[in-house]
């Protein structure tokens, strides 16, 4: 039985937690894995969901990412647990298991990038350069990224595997009405738009604020929906606040019943400055809600695909496109099932699997 130790940053819960989720769900069930999951900073929401399916983890629950003493803490949590991977997920996570695998000798070591990190100062390209030199592997969630660490980084394009998110239908089983309206008392006739993502800077919520005040002016009996959670989420509330948007701007916190969201929402809209290569695309063209997406990092692949459409990412640009939209509705709506037909053939997480599982040998 193989034994991995899955290392992250964060335990809140967003993107890549949601996909660590569904791999340890997913190997368990072939009962050849024994798994742990450690994780560094966070509210420990991950660590919560892992302890009810019963997966061992631990939440470090560190208060500086750069102390020393933090690190030996992470380094006698893994050596108890003795694993032959480590696969660990973003920067801090990156760089503290390199230093592990320095240690510790025995694991190999999967490091995954799954963001642009397009503002990446000079210290964090070299920290970068320094553990994917250490690392066994690297993973690059999209082509965009995976071509940044070639040319940014100077990783070596044999040392780099593309693993993009994918999606199971079967996880989103959902049957009968969505009762996502009348749970906040909408009405059936208002226009829904929906963004679930976890709040930070580089998803663009600020833009996506701005634009709906204007999209608001045409078509005022909207709402705006913003499922996540995360360290901007005050600054978008006040944002909101500022600009008499409250009635219309919906928080939902996190929420585990997506497609509920979803099939409750008119129009999807993902306002990131920079994406890795968001899930949130996936369940909204599997949902068969019309889908928005800025023009940037894994977003180029679903528009360059016909599976959205594309916009900049300036208030302006999104707010024109939700508005060509409106005026093309009905239209676009009638492509939806073929949209999804072919997301699911392109971005099956059953071939992921197979693809990690390989690696794993």
């Amino acid at each position: 039985m193989k034994k991995i130790a899955y290392i992250l940053t964060d335990s809140r819960l967003g993107g890549t937690e949601r996909f660590l989720l569904k791999i340890v769900k997913r190997l368990l069930l072939t009962g050849e894995y024994d798994i742990a999951v450690f994780t560094l900073i966070g509210d420990g929401t991950l660590n919560s969901i892992l302890s009810r399916m019963n997966i061992r983890n631990k939440n470090l629950r560190f208060t500086k990412l750069n102390s020393l003493k933090n690190f030996f803490k992470l380094k006698e949590a893994v050596s108890d647990f003795k694993p032959d991977f480590i696969h660990s997920f973003l920067f801090h996570a990156n760089y503290f298991s390199a230093h592990l695998k320095k240690q510790l000798k025995y694991p190999k070591l999967i490091v995954s990038e799954r963001c642009l990190d397009l503002n990446k100062n000079v210290l964090k390209i070299k920290l970068t350069k320094y553990y994917s030199r250490i690392a066994d592997l690297v993973t690059a969630v999209s082509e965009e990224v995976m071509e940044l660490l070639m040319t940014r980084e100077s990783i070596p394009k044999e040392k780099i595997i593309l693993l993009k998110n994918g999606i199971d239908q079967e996880d989103y089983l959902f049957t009968g009405k969505s009762t996502f309206r009348s749970e906040f008392n909408l009405s059936e006739n208002s226009f829904l738009i929906i963004n679930i993502a976890r709040f930070r800077k580089e998803k663009g919520h600020h833009n996506l604020i701005y634009s709906f005040k204007e999209f608001l002016k045409e078509y005022p009996d909207s709402y705006l929906i913003l499922t996540g959670e995360g360290e901007a989420e005050g600054s978008i509330k006040k944002l909101v606040l500022n600009n008499n948007l409250s009635s219309r701007v919906i928080f939902t916190g996190t929420r585990n019943d997506v497609m509920n969201l979803l099939k409750g929402s008119d129009l999807a809209v993902n306002s990131s400055l920079e994406e890795g290569f968001s899930a949130f695309n996936l369940e909204a063209i599997l949902s068969e809600t019309p889908l928005i997406l800025t023009d940037t990092g894994g977003n180029k692949e679903l528009i360059k695909a016909g599976l959205g459409l594309g916009t900049g990412s300036s208030p302006e640009e999104i707010k024109d496109v939700m508005a060509r939209f409106m005026k093309n509705r009905d239209s676009y709506s009638r492509s939806l099932s073929e949209k999804r037909k072919i997301m699911l053939e392109s971005f099956s997480f059953k071939k992921i699997m197979k693809r990690l599982e390989e690696i794993y040998e």
